[in-house]
Formats: structure tokens, sequence, C-alpha cells
């Protein structure tokens, strides 16, 4: 028995006439490749077997949807701790299902960007060029800067500002109630939408074989989640409209509003809360305010910005002179330092201003003070990730190496984002070796359990630039059970086949071992790596994009970029001065220690 009706031929069509070969194509050369690179999750090939085969990829998905067979492959969820132990709960799709989301909310964009009721709710696609330097925000901050301004109107043209959000916001989605808003105030095409909706809610999380239920958006670093969430509030901007709220402003689920008086704050906030409890939500008590002008202007840090705007611009300057900005950054890093322990960031956006000073520092290559890494790591969640891409583009040190280790001996970690991101940050980094470094990583490892999958792809990452090919071979047997029982660990797994390599006695018995046990897309992977040893075909495909040099990454080149690197130089086939070029290209990262050495541990 089908499981679809007789007319699924009909919508068939309509979805496939909308994503074609050309428009899916598009999508990933320009977009879905540069946004899947920005996710947790490391590919071990930046998805070049894909990209030279992107042809085949997208023909198995125009299949798959034509013969009604298309299925959403299960997400890799991690949790991601915002304070005090709470985690978001975060979602990395398929590549297929991917490229699918950015072409329907490509479309779901074009047709509500002139049919929103309100021009003071801020959302953009996010800028899809890849910048490994660049902060990573869940959200676009193009939109949210143009959100920070309008708010700063409300202080000179009202004397108090009402700041609040919604408590718990991708949870509560009724997504049978968000199809209905949409299609009210934007004319979507039916079987397009329906489909949108489709592959989002089998992304959503059902744990423990509960009933499925339509509620809750997937929170996955997209644009296609966050544009629903975006139109789910439509109604509440149109309310906003009507009662001529003339300074109101709205970023996703973050709601401020200009007003004259705690009276009609008061009657603001009430209102508000009952049209959003009629969608089954409501206001977050703890996170709402009503501030005077004075203390908006300290909230949202309006000082503080418009310094590090003239800082950056300053910093910028002297460096195009051939200026040293030394003195500078130290006499920045005493003030910042000061600051901090003074406790002048806790209040308002305070948060932001150490993160987006952070980003100043990691522009130009300056360490920030070690005192403040400390605290960094210790105490702000949220700020790990840029401070630990600051001691990667400046040099890893023992001293750094020790603070990341109490992290986890005092018990600091409970979430999976932290061992992602170190294995990311750690991977990509510089290291400052002294004979310490091995002993070092080898403690950090010790604190990445070997039964959970998030800590082992991790592990396995951090081993597949510092591990001998011994050592990583040994980790895979001690991790079988977990990485045969998934598909993207067990291309993780095929993607260490370069470094495997590197053991002249052993690697065909590594070779036999892998192929007993890979999943179907880790076979795929092995044999790409193995027609990269073997033929030039495939260099050729990927050949302009191994030959970049890429300034931005701390080693010149990606850690990913370099395993590809490692099967095109073992192939006869290839002519002997395009191995020569690509050599001396990569030569800053071909001649670090550990890729020279064949590993450290």
């Amino acid at each position: 028995m089908t499981q679809h009706s007789p007319k699924y031929s009909l919508r068939a069509q309509d979805i496939l006439r909308y994503l074609t070969a050309k428009r899916l194509e598009e999508k990933w050369r320009k977009k879905t490749r540069y946004d899947l690179k920005r996710q947790v999750f490391p590919d071990p090939v930046e998805y070049l077997d894909l990209q030279s085969s992107i042809d085949a990829v997208i023909a198995r998905i125009r299949s798959a949807i034509r013969r009604g067979n298309f299925g959403v492959s299960q997400p890799r969820r991690y949790h991601v701790e915002k304070t005090l132990g709470l985690c978001r709960l975060m979602v990395q799709t398929s590549v297929e299902a991917a490229i699918i989301l950015q072409c329907l909310s490509d479309r779901l964009y074009s047709d509500i960007k002139k049919q929103s009721p309100s021009k003071n709710a801020f959302f953009e696609p996010q800028d899809h060029s890849f910048k490994p330097t660049d902060e990573q925000e869940y959200g676009t901050f193009k939109s949210w800067k143009k959100f920070q301004e309008k708010i700063l109107d409300f202080r000179d043209e009202n004397k108090f500002v009402v700041v609040t959000d919604i408590s718990n916001y991708y949870d509560f989605i009724d997504l049978v109630q968000l199809r209905n808003v949409i299609t009210s105030f934007v004319t979507v095409q039916e079987s397009l939408f329906d489909f949108y909706l489709h592959i989002i809610s089998a992304l959503a999380w059902r744990p423990d074989f509960m009933p499925p239920r339509q509620i809750g958006l997937p929170q996955i670093d997209l644009d296609a989640p966050r544009l629903l969430a975006h139109c789910y509030l439509f109604e509440l901007d149109r309310f906003m409209e009507q009662r001529s709220q003339k300074n109101y402003a709205r970023f996703m689920d973050d709601i401020d509003a200009g007003v004259d008086t705690i009276e009609d704050a008061k009657k603001l906030l009430r209102d508000t809360d009952l049209v959003l409890q009629s969608r089954s939500l409501r206001l977050n008590a703890g996170k709402t305010r009503i501030l005077t002008a004075k203390e908006a202007y300290s909230h949202f840090r309006v000082r503080d910005n418009r310094f590090l705007e003239q800082l950056e611009a300053r910093l910028l300057a002297m460096t195009s002179a051939g200026e040293s900005i030394e003195a500078k950054i130290k006499k920045v890093s005493q003030v910042f330092e000061e600051l901090y322990k003074r406790g002048y960031f806790k209040v308002g956006n305070g948060e932001k201003i150490v993160k987006r000073l952070i980003g100043i520092y990691n522009r130009f290559s300056a360490r920030i003070p070690d005192i403040l890494f400390e605290y960094f790591m210790s105490l702000h969640p949220n700020l790990r990730d840029s401070a630990l891409r600051n001691v990667g583009i400046c040099g890893v040190r023992k001293v750094d190496f020790d603070r990341i280790k109490a992290v986890f001996e005092r018990g600091l970690v409970c979430d999976d984002y932290f061992r992602l991101i170190l294995a990311k940050r750690l991977v990509e980094a510089k290291i400052e070796y002294d004979g310490t470094e091995a002993g070092s990583l080898k403690a950090i490892l010790t604190y990445f359990p070997k039964d959970d999958f998030c800590s082992v792809y991790a592990a396995i990452w951090i081993l597949s630039r510092f591990g001998l090919a011994k050592t990583i071979f040994k980790f895979l047997e001690e991790t079988e059970f977990v990485w045969t029982n998934d598909e993207s660990l067990s291309r993780l797994v095929a993607g260490m086949w370069p470094r495997l390599r590197e053991n002249k006695e052993e690697f065909p018995k590594y070779y036999i071992y892998l192929g007993e046990r890979l999943l179907p897309s880790g076979v795929e992977l092995l044999e790409f790596h193995k027609e990269l040893e073997g033929e030039a075909v495939k260099y050729k495909r990927i050949k302009s994009v191994i030959g970049a040099k890429n300034d931005s990454v701390p080693l010149k080149c990606t850690h990913e970029k370099m395993l590809v690197l490692q099967s095109v130089l073992r192939s006869a086939e290839i002519a002997e001065g395009d191995k020569a070029k690509l050599t001396k290209t990569h030569s800053y990262i071909m001649s670090e220690k550990s890729y020279s050495a064949g590993g450290v541990i």
C-alpha cells in the first residue's frame, strides 16, 4: 500500500518545477556549502567529495522527491550551555536537507519581504560567505545591528524603553498555527510550503519513542527555521501597527518599544502577552524590564559600542600605515582587565561588548589578557568560542592548555558544544611547542567519554591532527561500537584515511579494518580518497579549491583541506609540477610540527 495519495504526482511536479537541478546546484555553490563549513561538526574533507560530484547528489534528491521516498536522515544534535547549566538543543542537518531548505527559505523570503506587516520587524538571510575569523552567532548580525539602531532612536524620543522577549520561543511554536499565520499574511505555493514544513518537523526532537506532535521548531544555524520563527510573530507586528505603536522593534523574539509613561509601558506589556497567549506563547518575566532613557543608554551600551567602532577604525588605520599597534593594544588590555574585575560588563549587553572586543583582538592577532582568558573559559559559556579562537590565532601555550584542562577538572562543562568547539579550535590553531604539548593534549582527551557521540566525534577530530597513525587506529578500535552505528561518525572515520596511510607497515590492515566496518557514507568517502591517490580526474574537479591559500586561518590552510592534500600528493597520476606548486602554496602548514612529524601523541 502506498503512503501517498493519488494526487502526489501533481504535488511532486510542483515541487520539482521549483527545485530544478540548476537552482539546487546554485544554492549549494553560493550558499549551502559555506553554511555547512560554519557548523560545529567539521566535515573531514569540507564536502569536497560532494563538490566534485554535486550533479549526482542533486539527481538523487530530485529522483527521491519524484518517487515519493525522500526522507530526512537523522540529524546530529548537540547541547549548547546558555547559563547555569541550562542548554539550548541545536541541530546540524544533512547536506541534502540543507540544500532543499535553503531553496525553499529563499523562495519564502522573496514572498514575505514585500508583504510583512511591519518594517520594524528585522530579519535578513545571513551572509553566506565563509570567513573563518568571523564570530559565529546564532542569527544574522546585519539585521540585529539594524534592530539595535532602531532601539537607540527610542531613547531620544521617549521617556521609557520596554525590553522583553518570549519564553522558550522555538520550543512552543505550533506548526499548524504557524502555517495558518503565514498563509494569512503571505501568498505561498501550498505544495512547496508543506514540503518546507515537512522537512522542518522531521528535524524536531522526538525522544523516547514519544508520539509526534506539531509543536516546536528545531534550532538550526541555517536561514530556514529562523525565517519561520520570524514569520510566526506577524500577528504581533500587525497588532503593534494597528495600535499606532510607532516606536516598536522586533528581532526574532526580542521585542522592544518606546513609551512615555509607566502606565503605557504596563499596558503594552499586558496586551502583548495576551496576543502571544492566543498562540500559546508568553513573555519572559525574568527578562522583561521598563527602562528610563538613561538606563536604556547604559543597558544597550551605546557609549561602549561607539568606542569599539572608533578603536577598530584606529587600529585599522595604524596597521594600514605600517604603524605598530602593540602599545595601543597594551593600553586597551589594561583598561579591559580593570573594567572586567570591577564588574563593569555584568549588566545589560555587557557580555556582547566583551565578545565584540575579543573579536577586535582576533582581527588584529592580539592576545587577550591571560587572566581574562581564564575567566571567560570558566565563567562565560557564551565567550568560550571567541576566547579559544583568540589563543588559536596567537598560539596555544602550556598555560592555555592548563586553563582549558581546569575547566574540565572543576566540573564546569555540562554541554556538548564545548568539546566540539574546543576540538575545532585546537585543530585549526597555532601551537607553541615546548615539549609539554603531548601531555597536555592527552590530559584533555581523558575528559572525552568514549561512549558519547559528540565526545567521540570531537576526540577523533583532535587526533586527526595531533595523533600518530597508531594512536588514531587504537582510538578507533576502542570506540568502534559508537562509530559503526552512525553515518556521520562513519564518514569522519573514513576521513582519517590520509593519516592512517602514513603508517607504511600497517596501512593495508587499516584499510581492511575500515572496509569491513564503515557504513555507506564512510565507504563513499574512503573511495573518494582512494580515487585521489590513484587518478587525476577527481583532482582536476577540485584543483582550484585545494590550490588556494587561505590567510584567514592561523595555518594558512584548513585542516580539512590538508587531509585532502595528503591524498592528492600520494597520486602517481598527478603532474609533479602541480604537486610542487601545491607544496609551495601550503608550505606553512606542511612545515608545522604536528603535520611534518605525522602527529605528536
